[in-house]
Formats: C-alpha cells, sequence, structure tokens
C-alpha cells in the first residue's frame, strides 16, 4: 500500500512541476515587463455590455471620417472596426491612451474618449458586419493560405492558425482563451494593406508584443503580403 501511495504521490508533483513550468512559461511569454493597462484588462474578466445605440451614434458622429459609419473603411491603411471582437477593441483604445500603443492619429482621440464611450463604441462596432476585400490575386493568397495553416515551410513558429481561429476569425478558444490572455483579433476580410503594415510594425519592433514580433519576424516581407491577402478576402 505505501509503494502505491508513494507512486500516485511523485505522479502528483510531476503533474504538478509540470502544470507549473507550463504556466511560468505562458507567463513569460505574455508579462515580459510590467502589464499595460489594456493587459490588465484582458486578463481581467472582461464581462461589459455598452450601449450600442449610443455607440453608433458616437461612431457616425467622431469616427466615420476615417473608419467609416458602420466600421468599414475605404481606405486600405485605415483598419476595419466591424465585426471586430468588443473586447479586443475596448483593449487598443486603453492601449492608445496609456502609450502602449502609438499612433499619431488615434493616440490623442483615444486620450479625449471616456471609458463609458470606448465600451459604447467596442460594442457598437463588434455587432456591425464587416465586408471583406475583393482579392484579385489568387496566387498570392493561396501561398498565404498554406503559411497561415501550415507555417512558413511548415514551422510552428509562423503558424497563424495556432492563436487564431481556422477561418482567420478570433480564436475565442483553446490556451490563450483559458488563461484569459490577450485576444487574438478578428483578422477576417481586414484590409491586406492594413494587415501587412502592422505585420512590419511588429517585425521591426515598431509595435510591441511578447509574441507578434517574433512570429511577423520569421516571416519574409513576400510571406507577410501572402498572409494578409489571403486574410483580406475571408468572411
Amino acid at each position: 500500500m505505501r509503494e502505491v501511495d508513494g507512486g500516485r504521490k511523485r505522479k502528483v508533483l510531476i503533474g504538478l512541476a509540470a502544470g507549473g513550468l507550463g504556466l511560468a512559461v505562458l507567463a513569460g511569454l505574455f508579462f515580459i515587463g510590467p502589464m499595460s493597462g489594456a493587459m490588465r484588462y484582458l486578463w481581467s474578466d472582461r464581462s461589459f455590455q455598452g450601449n450600442a445605440l449610443h455607440g453608433g451614434q458616437l461612431a457616425k458622429a467622431q469616427c466615420k471620417a476615417c473608419h467609416g459609419p458602420t466600421g468599414n473603411s475605404r481606405n486600405p491603411q485605415i483598419p476595419k472596426l466591424a465585426g471586430q471582437d468588443s473586447n479586443y477593441l475596448y483593449a487598443q483604445l486603453l492601449a492608445f491612451r496609456s502609450g502602449s500603443r502609438h499612433s499619431e492619429v488615434m493616440s490623442p482621440i483615444a486620450t479625449s474618449v471616456p471609458e463609458a464611450n470606448a465600451r459604447d463604441l467596442a460594442t457598437y462596432f463588434s455587432a456591425e458586419a464587416r465586408t471583406p476585400d475583393p482579392n484579385p490575386d489568387e496566387q498570392l493568397a493561396a501561398r498565404g493560405r498554406s503559411i497561415y495553416f501550415s507555417g512558413r515551410d511548415g514551422g510552428m513558429m509562423s503558424r497563424c492558425a495556432a492563436c487564431h481561429s481556422a477561418d482567420g476569425g478570433m480564436m475565442g478558444r483553446g490556451m490563450m482563451a483559458m488563461m484569459r490572455a490577450a485576444n487574438a483579433p478578428n483578422l477576417n476580410g481586414q484590409h491586406a494593406a492594413y494587415l501587412t503594415a502592422q505585420l512590419d510594425r511588429f517585425a521591426s519592433g515598431q509595435r510591441q508584443s511578447s509574441v507578434m514580433d517574433r512570429i511577423a519576424a520569421s516571416l519574409s516581407e513576400a510571406d507577410r503580403k501572402a498572409v494578409a491577402a489571403y486574410l483580406s478576402g475571408l468572411h
């Protein structure tokens, strides 16, 4: 009986050690350095319900010049906000406000937006339908699809589907959802030019992320354009 108990005890200790190691790795992956306000929010319960009606009024009065009245911007360099997860939108506004994410345009705008209005805007835009872009280069999109699902040369490091869902949308499940860490944004139908620009910024270090900077840097410039082309045409 003592041998059985001892064996069980060893299994429990090994399981706890493995779990602790996994948590330590995840903590190191997501929280290198002090947490930003946006990351603290994403790690929290993330349960809010904004006023979509008020958010729509704000969007048409303050956001439509750049993002369009429904969040489907016409400028390929400006992101579509329609259909984006509300928690992700709200967290990005917090990041612009805190300075952990910088934009010459959005940083001063976000600073002037009260948190209640930010929640209402996020709720409104998340409920709108995103319109994908037409993709005239099918060969480029096919290459991007291969990288998205299998990584560059089969490398797991650059496999986008590991954190984003199989169809390109927000994962909403799996390890990151279980750990309640940073959302993987909805990439379906986003402008290819905007996606390429953000991947380039991650690769160069201009936009900071303990995850995306290494992934983007592992892709060539041509690879990043291919992935963006594939995602831009998804519904």
